[in-house]
């Protein structure tokens, strides 16, 4: 695993933009997040103790009598499943090996914005992939991507600017979390890098915003969900041209969102996160979303 993303990071120097935004977004689809490492091991530790314990059946049908023998491998099934899991099969990434990822990343955004070579869908991608891996990554980071999303500005899909305002939101509950523990170095010695991390998140949510209200037509119903979402996660002062053209994208998608559906439940919370108010103007979409999801708005 360690050589393997050694390799990964070696490769991010001589990378194009869509080269880079492949890569991130196969290590987001094939490494554990943390956040979901718990429960994973849980359900490996139970399929190892499973076939433990078929093996105990076994040696006890058989008159075996080493009981020893069956203590030592059940105390055993627990460390080899995270060995596997770490080792083996390469599932997590380690801290270093995140550490180098980040690195390795911030150099080849630095370039390729410089370059003017992030093209909108892969920089959505990157950022999507960040948000999934759960990296903690420097504003540096985001201020290559703001730069090239600047460079491209309206040129973003409704897909790429919703994902994009959804990618931020969790990238700041990572944040976040990560601040509460204490384990980033420097993020909590004072309020200089968290307010310039978040001013950056800031201006790059709003980018997105203006993005989306020129593509709106073109949304689907789970790009009119991310957006919505990430803008209430982001608590940004949007304009009201985004908020019209929100609820168009809406009305028009409504009808294609399975009722209870996640998006639709995403769209329910950031109404209410929002307030009411703001969508006072078309009073049917709270009583729609109350009835399709089939709790009170």
């Amino acid at each position: 695993w360690s050589r393997w993303i050694r390799a990964v990071c070696e490769s991010l120097k001589h990378m194009n933009g869509d080269e880079v935004a492949c890569t991130m977004v196969a290590l987001a689809r094939i490494v554990i997040p943390p956040s979901a490492r718990s429960k994973v091991l849980a359900l490996q530790v139970e399929s190892r103790g499973s076939q433990v314990r078929d093996e105990a059946r076994n040696l006890q049908l058989h008159g075996d009598g080493s009981a020893s023998h069956m203590t030592e491998r059940s105390q055993g099934a627990s460390s080899l499943s995270l060995a596997l899991a770490f080792d083996d099969e390469g599932w997590f990434a380690s801290d270093d090996g995140n550490y180098e990822i980040v690195r390795e990343l911030e150099l080849a955004l630095e370039r390729l914005s410089a370059q003017g070579e992030l093209r909108t869908q892969a920089l959505s991608n990157v950022l999507w992939a960040i948000a999934r891996l759960e990296l903690i990554v420097p504003s540096t980071v985001l201020v290559h991507l703001l730069s090239s999303a600047e460079l491209n500005a309206n040129k973003f899909s409704s897909h790429a600017a919703s994902l994009s305002l959804w990618a931020l939101a969790k990238l700041v509950d990572t944040h976040n979390a990560a601040a509460r523990l204490a384990s980033v170095e420097g993020y909590n010695n004072g309020s200089r890098p968290r307010a310039k991390f978040e001013a950056i998140v800031h201006s790059l949510g709003l980018l997105m915003t203006r993005n989306f209200e020129t593509v709106a037509e073109e949304a689907n119903f789970q790009d009119v969900a991310n957006s919505l979402w990430g803008v209430a996660k982001l608590k940004l002062n949007v304009r009201t041209e985004f908020l019209r053209s929100w609820i168009r994208a809406f009305q028009r998608e409504l009808p294609n969102a399975p009722t209870q559906s996640e998006h639709l439940l995403m769209v329910k919370w950031a109404m209410e996160s929002l307030g009411a108010s703001l969508f006072s103007d078309e009073h049917t979409l709270g009583v729609v979303v109350q009835n399709r999801t089939g709790r009170r708005h």
